[in-house]
């Protein structure tokens, strides 16, 4: 599980709308691979992800991300989501991570909640992390990307 605060920092909020009823897919872009977040830890490169936040068949909000051990063999990486939607009477979410890998190559993982029927707008708050024992994990700074349904 994920120790770390919520960090302010430099990250981009994207916004994008979905039209139509019954459209496959609508993802946001964070990070890439050639500019990926990174989570430092003495300022050292520990951890590397990218992906895609979206809306996906109008029934899930769904995080498709690469992650990739910048210290391959060590201690694993993960992504952090945190799935959050607009209600009227304020704001709900929740988060889920990614199974941990130590590679040295992009691994593609996954995570998805259902979208809530009393919002109409999704955010999706991101970081790639270390899992580091018996210490604060280090984050990359969050980025928020968000999709109207």
């Amino acid at each position: 599980m994920k120790k770390t605060a919520l960090r302010a920092g430099a990250a981009m909020l994207t916004v994008a709308a979905v039209l139509g009823v019954g459209s496959p897919a609508l993802a946001v872009q964070w990070g890439s691979q050639s500019s990926p977040y990174i989570a430092y830890s003495n300022k050292v490169a520990q951890a590397k992800g990218w992906g895609d936040y979206g809306n996906y068949n109008n029934q899930y909000a769904r995080d498709n991300s690469y992650q990739y051990d910048a210290k391959a063999g060590g201690q694993s990486v993960y992504v952090h989501v945190e799935f959050g939607f607009f209600l009227k009477e304020g704001y709900s979410g929740s988060f889920k991570e990614t199974a941990r890998t130590t590679s040295a190559s992009w691994v593609f993982k996954q995570v998805q909640v259902s979208l809530n029927s009393q919002s109409e707008k999704s955010r999706g708050t991101t970081q790639v992390c270390e899992d580091t024992a018996y210490s604060w994990d280090p984050c990359s700074d969050p980025g928020y990307t968000s999709f109207s349904y």
